[in-house]
């Protein structure tokens, strides 16, 4: 933290996710066990890194922890940072462990987002996400 804003780093260093030892860490923040909630406006004010290989998102997960369900408020991949995924993933009804999705693409030409700060939300409510 510094100046008001967080920086979460990847960093060319051994670090052990999902029980293997991978040759980047990362960072992350999560709110299991501590906050839960279900609809509501969900906003993050961000600049996104670019680069190869980099995939920072804002997403929301059930407590405690499963996938599928996810909402991803956003996503970007570090070589395309003029484009934007929102996304709903939720299990298929006859096997829960896979998923099913919908994934809106906003394209925004000549805008880079990794050059300054953008806001971005979603608002959930029974039935229906909108996202901004």
């Amino acid at each position: 933290m510094k100046d008001g804003i967080l920086r979460i780093r990847a960093e060319k260093r051994q670090a052990e996710y999902d029980g293997k030892m991978r040759e980047y860490s990362s960072g992350k923040m999560t709110t299991t066990s501590k906050l839960a909630q279900r609809y509501g406006r969900f906003e993050i004010r961000c600049k996104v890194p670019k680069g190869r290989g980099l995939w920072p998102a804002f997403w929301m997960l059930s407590d405690p922890p499963s996938w599928p369900p996810e909402i991803d408020i956003l996503e970007f991949l570090g070589h395309e940072t003029d484009r934007v995924y929102f996304s709903n993933h939720w299990p298929k009804p006859n096997n829960p462990d896979d998923s099913e999705s919908v994934t809106k693409e906003q394209k925004v030409r000549g805008i880079d987002f990794s050059a300054d700060f953008h806001t971005f939300a979603a608002e959930w409510e029974s039935g229906e996400i909108r996202w901004s």
